[in-house]
């Protein structure tokens, strides 16, 4: 299903709100350039360094209400996603010609699971992984794939989760499914420690 509005709407209550604002940032960077304020960017890159520890809550609330008009503490990521792509569609300034629909909501998906699926099969947060399969390799290369935005070593991460005792089906078919792979990618997260 690529109905956006729906899936946020599907997802507030499921999902830890630092998830939203991860969404946010991942698709904030693929509009980056066509932001017609640098607000905007300032708000994305405060969120990003926010998100990573090395920004404030207030840097992040300041930003966004420099950006938005609008209140945006930590707890409201999804209100920020969703007033904020509201104004993603054919008529908005970001648009389909930039990132298609299918590729926003597969973002979404990555980024917070698919809202619309059984509890049983949709991947819940915050997730536990067990501490020995956060080995030196692990977590290299989980690190390495978050600090770049390069996930071409997904298979890879697969490998090393799977070479230190890691049976988990559906985490080892993400890490070597087509993707596409975000920052905020479930499993990259988890051999992080992020929640």
């Amino acid at each position: 299903m690529n109905d956006l509005e729906a899936m946020l709407d599907a997802a507030h209550g499921l999902v830890a709100p630092i998830l939203f604002w991860r969404f946010v940032c991942v698709v904030g960077r693929r509009f980056f350039d066509r932001f017609r304020y640098d607000q905007e960017r300032y708000a994305i890159a405060g969120t990003e360094e926010w998100l990573a520890g090395r920004a404030s809550e207030d840097v992040l609330c300041t930003r966004w209400f420099n950006a938005t008009g609008t209140f945006a503490g930590p707890d409201i990521g999804h209100y920020i996603a969703d007033e904020w792509l509201g104004a993603y569609g054919p008529d908005g300034r970001y648009g389909p010609d930039v990132l298609p629909l299918g590729e926003v909501c597969e973002i979404l998906r990555q980024s917070l699971g698919n809202p619309f699926c059984p509890a049983a099969c949709r991947p819940r947060r915050p997730w536990s992984l067990d501490p020995g399969l956060r080995t030196a390799t692990a977590v290299s290369l989980a690190g390495h794939m978050d600090e770049s935005g390069d996930f071409s070593t997904m298979p890879i991460l697969a490998d090393a989760l799977q070479d230190a005792g890691c049976g988990d089906e559906k985490l080892l078919s993400h890490c070597r499914g087509p993707g596409p792979h975000v920052r905020s990618c479930w499993v990259v997260d988890l051999v992080l420690g992020k929640q």
